[in-house]
């Protein structure tokens, strides 16, 4: 009430708590964001895309970057 701040759900950030804190997705749940546990060695970072797809290094397949 008195700074504006909204009471965000597990790992939600934002004033109005609309985006997800680094390394996590899921916001649309409405449940709040969970982990993103992208491989360490086949993604490009531990980041990932709303649907938790993580960003793969090339020859690397896979939601999280863990198959070849």
């Amino acid at each position: 009430a008195r700074t504006g701040q909204c009471e965000c759900k597990p790992n939600v950030q934002g004033r109005r708590c609309d985006e997800c804190k680094p390394e996590t997705f899921g916001l649309q749940s409405g449940r709040g964001c969970v982990p993103c546990n992208c491989n360490s060695f086949g993604s490009k970072s531990f980041d990932c895309e709303e649907s938790g797809q993580c960003w793969c290094q090339p020859g690397v397949t896979g939601k999280k970057c863990d198959r070849c």
